[in-house]
């Protein structure tokens, strides 16, 4: 997994990462959209390169977010044409709570647009690929449906095209203690945006799984 980036690593090339995704990876400064953090910096994506700076020193990360907020999975597969332009090495996909609010699908359907954006990032210049889990909705104030199956669909398209899945729910409701802190890391106890302190554990979460793949 993730060959391509493990060898511009080992050559100390630099990597481009693309974070494809929803209104969590949405960053827009001249609409003030961060994703739920209170600056492009804080959120995920740009956390996160600070991260590999850190734990890769000598190699050079540049993220960008390819987001666009309300959209499901099958919304954003329709803009797959325009990732090319941004030329990444790693594309990582953040997707699937509008599936399950506001632009429904059935987990069937996801199945069938995430196994299309997989694929369709991966010919976009050999990009890597890695699927992020949703961290979803507080448990004890639940609005999400079919969540668990919309999940267990991300797990296993992500295990049948032989990407990362990055489980980040677990660390979500490890880190809110099953929600009872949702609002500390969260724009309200039932509100599924992370702030700055959530944004800070999505970009953990992804770190830690990419290092298991590349290595440090």
């Amino acid at each position: 997994m993730l060959e391509k980036t493990r060898g511009l690593l080992g050559r100390r090339e630099p990597v481009r990462i693309v974070c494809y995704g929803d209104s969590i990876s949405e960053v827009d400064s001249g609409l003030g959209r961060f994703g739920g953090a209170s600056c492009a910096e804080k959120n995920w994506g740009q956390q996160l390169a600070e991260m590999l700076r850190r734990g890769f020193p000598g190699s050079a990360f540049a993220v960008e977010n390819f987001a666009i907020g309300s959209q499901n999975t099958y919304e954003a597969y329709g803009r797959l044409r325009w990732l090319e332009p941004y030329h990444p090495d790693l594309v990582l996909i953040e997707l699937g709570p509008n599936d399950c609010a506001g632009h429904d699908l059935p987990p069937s359907a996801t199945a069938t647009a995430l196994t299309l954006l997989v694929e369709g990032a991966r010919s976009t210049g050999g990009a890597d690929v890695a699927v992020a889990g949703m961290a979803g909705d507080n448990p004890l104030m639940a609005y999400l449906n079919h969540f668990e199956e919309t999940q267990t669909v991300l797990k296993s398209v992500a295990e049948k095209m032989g990407v990362p899945f990055i489980d980040v729910r677990s660390c979500i409701l490890a880190a809110t203690e099953g929600g009872k802190r949702w609002g500390d890391f969260h724009n309200g106890p039932g509100d599924a945006h992370p702030n700055d302190e959530g944004h800070r554990v999505w970009a953990s979460t992804v770190f830690d799984a990419l290092k298991e793949h590349l290595g440090a």
